[in-house]
C-alpha cells in the first residue's frame, strides 16, 4: 500500500493526493518527526484511556481538558493522514515517508471528515457554530479507526526512518476501550451511540 520516498537531501517530492510540492525531507529530519508522531499517539491514546475511567461532571475543568486534548490530538493525526489540499509546508504528514500514499488517495471516511471539520468549530476556533448543536465526541469508534490507520502505518513504514519510540510503541486493543460507568453515560451523555460518547460543558 505504501511506496518508499526515494530520499535524497536536495529537491521536491509531490504529494499524489495534494498535488502540492513539497520540500523533501532528509532521514535524520524524518527520523526526528517520527517522534513528534510518537507524541501524537501516545497522548491520543492516554487521553481515550482517561475518558474511560472518568465520570464526568458539570463545569468540571479538568474534565473539558481532557475531552479537549483527546480532539486536539485526534485532529492533529487526521492532518498527519489524510492532509487537505491546504495543508502547510512545514505540517508532518504521512506520505512524506513514501513516495506515494494509495491510501492517501481515498477520500477520508464522511463521519470521520465531519468529526475533523468539528474540531475546528469547536476547539480549534471560536465559533458561532458552537452554538448550532450539542456535540458528542463518540471517543471508542474514533479511537478503534485511528489505531488501525496507525498499526498499518507502523507495519509498513521503512523502520530507518523512525526511532525506537515509535518502532516499539503497541497500538491498544480496540476491545479495552469500555467505559466502567456506562450506564451512568447512557442516561446523561447519550451521543451516537449509547455510554460511549464524551462532550464538553460550553455554558457552566
Amino acid at each position: 500500500m505504501w511506496e518508499r520516498n526515494n530520499l535524497k537531501n536536495e529537491g521536491v517530492m509531490t504529494d499524489r493526493k495534494n498535488k502540492l510540492s513539497r520540500p523533501k525531507k532528509t532521514i535524520e529530519e524524518l527520523r526526528k518527526a517520527s517522534d513528534a508522531l510518537h507524541y501524537e499517539i501516545w497522548m491520543f491514546d492516554e487521553m481515550v484511556k482517561s475518558l474511560s475511567t472518568q465520570s464526568p461532571q458539570p463545569g468540571n475543568p479538568q474534565y473539558n481538558a481532557l475531552v479537549e486534548s483527546f480532539v486536539q490530538h485526534m485532529r492533529n493525526l487526521l492532518e498527519f493522514f489524510y492532509p487537505t489540499d491546504k495543508v502547510r509546508p512545514d505540517t508532518i504528514i504521512a506520505s512524506d515517508f513514501f513516495l506515494t500514499q494509495k491510501q492517501g488517495e481515498k477520500k477520508i471516511q464522511p463521519w470521520l471528515d465531519n468529526e475533523r471539520k468539528d474540531s475546528h468549530q469547536f476547539l480549534a476556533h471560536l465559533t458561532y457554530d458552537r452554538m448550532k448543536k450539542d456535540k458528542r465526541w463518540d471517543y471508542p469508534k474514533i479511537s478503534k479507526y485511528i489505531n488501525e490507520i496507525v498499526e498499518e502505518f507502523l507495519n509498513e513504514v521503512p523502520q530507518d526512518l523512525i526511532r525506537e519510540k515509535l518502532k516499539n510503541y503497541k497500538v491498544p486493543p480496540a476491545n479495552i476501550i469500555k467505559s466502567p460507568i456506562d450506564e451512568m453515560f447512557a442516561s446523561t451523555t447519550t451521543g451516537l451511540l449509547p455510554g460511549i460518547s464524551v462532550t464538553r460543558d460550553l455554558f457552566k
